[in-house]
């Protein structure tokens, strides 16, 4: 995500012993992570609207990885079963298209003010 990879990133993870799979926009710890996230924060209500689910918001405090994340459950020990794989590969693919279209024309906008 703009600025690079170095403040603002997406990510897909899977929790196999857990059960669940999500997507997440992590920021870098310091000054820029802390304001693009707050800049995002008042955005949220847009932003969620935009996402069509409301994925949890963490402040990281200060110091801390701010976060944007939203996550599946599907089970202890059956997130790995064959016949839910492709659900999981869909609502995977389908959250980082939605994060991707959301998130990144507000960072580029945001991070082309420097």
């Amino acid at each position: 995500m703009p600025p690079g990879m170095n403040h603002a990133w997406v990510s897909a993870y899977f929790v196999q012993k857990q059960g669940h799979a999500g997507v997440s926009l992590t920021f870098t710890k310091g000054e820029l992570g802390d304001r693009l996230f707050n800049a995002l924060l008042n955005e949220r209500e847009k932003i969620d609207q935009e996402l069509g689910f409301t994925p949890e918001w963490k402040d990281g405090g200060d110091g801390g990885k701010h976060w944007v994340s939203t996550s599946r459950e599907y089970g202890k020990g059956k997130a790995k079963a064959p016949e839910i794989r492709d659900e999981i590969k869909e609502f995977m693919a389908d959250a980082l298209n939605r994060y991707v279209n959301a998130f990144r024309p507000r960072l580029k906008r945001l991070t082309d003010k420097d």
